[in-house]
C-alpha cells in the first residue's frame, strides 16, 4: 500500500546484464584456471630441467677436465695420442740403440727430447743425439748424412724388434732398403754392410735397391732391372 510499483523491466535488463557479467567471468575464470595448470605444469618441467642441468653441468665439468688433459691442456702439454706413442717410442729407442751404439763405435744414442723444441709445445715425440764424445745432447740434425743414415737404419731395426716382441703372431722375416747409401762415404758404408750381413745371419732377408756401384760386390744376389731402347724393363738375376 502506498509503495511505487517496482521497474519490471529495467530489473530484467540489470539481471541479464549481470548474468552476462557473471558468464563472461566465469569464462575468464577458467582460462585462468587453464593457464595456471599450464604454469605449474611448465614449472614443474623447468624444476626437472633445472635438476637435469645441474647433474649435466657436473658431469660436464668431469669431461671437460679429462678432455683437457687428454688434448695436452695441462703443465705437460703433451696429448694422449703423443703420450702413448711416446711410451712406444722409448722402446724403440731402446732396441734402436743396441743397434746405434754399435754401428757408431758407441759414440751416439737416440734420446727423447725432454725441453720443447721449435715452438712446438704439443710434441713430446722430438729426438736428441746423446753424443758421447761431445759429452751432452744434440740435435738430431747436426749429424752428417752417413750418420743420419745410420741412424735411421738403426730404428728400423729397432722398431721391428718391437713389432715382433708385442705381437708374437707378427713376424717381420724381411727388411728392403731403398737408396741412401750414395750418401755413405766408404767407411760408413763398410759399417752399414756389416751391420745388414749381421741382421741376414740371424735369420732375415735383407733386400737393398740401390744404384751405388760399391754394393756390387757385396751383395751375393741381385736383381738387376733394365731398360731396352722401346722403353720397356728387363729383369736379369745375378749371383756372385
Amino acid at each position: 500500500e502506498g509503495a511505487e510499483r517496482p521497474d519490471v523491466e529495467v530489473i530484467e535488463k540489470t539481471r541479464k546484464e549481470a548474468q552476462d557479467r557473471v558468464a563472461e567471468l566465469s569464462a575468464q575464470k577458467g582460462a585462468a584456471q587453464e593457464r595456471l595448470q599450464s604454469a605449474e605444469k611448465s614449472l614443474e618441467q623447468l624444476k626437472q630441467l633445472e635438476t637435469q642441468g645441474e647433474k649435466l653441468q657436473e658431469q660436464y665439468a668431469r669431461v671437460s677436465r679429462l678432455a683437457k688433459l687428454l688434448s695436452g691442456d695441462s703443465a705437460m702439454k703433451i696429448p694422449i695420442q703423443n703420450f702413448v706413442l711416446g711410451v712406444m717410442l722409448d722402446e724403440i729407442l731402446q732396441s734402436a740403440n743396441l743397434f746405434f751404439a754399435d754401428l757408431s763405435g758407441n759414440r751416439y744414442q737416440l734420446i727423447r727430447a725432454a725441453e720443447e723444441s721449435n715452438g712446438n709445445a704439443r710434441g713430446g715425440l722430438d729426438l736428441r743425439v746423446l753424443d758421447a764424445a761431445a759429452g751432452g745432447a744434440r740435435e738430431v740434425a747436426t749429424l752428417s748424412g752417413g750418420e743420419l743414415f745410420l741412424a735411421s737404419l738403426s730404428l728400423a731395426f729397432g722398431l721391428s724388434d718391437v713389432v715382433q716382441s708385442s705381437s708374437g703372431s707378427v713376424r717381420l722375416d724381411s727388411i728392403f732398403i731403398d737408396e741412401g747409401f750414395g750418401s755413405l762415404d766408404q767407411e760408413t758404408l763398410d759399417t752399414a754392410m756389416n751391420a745388414l750381413l749381421r741382421l741376414q745371419k740371424s735369420g732375415r732377408t735383407v733386400g737393398i735397391i740401390s744404384h751405388v756401384t760399391e754394393l756390387e760386390s757385396a751383395i751375393p744376389l741381385q736383381v738387376r732391372v733394365g731398360k731396352l731402347p722401346d722403353g720397356t724393363g728387363t729383369l736379369r738375376i745375378k749371383t756372385l
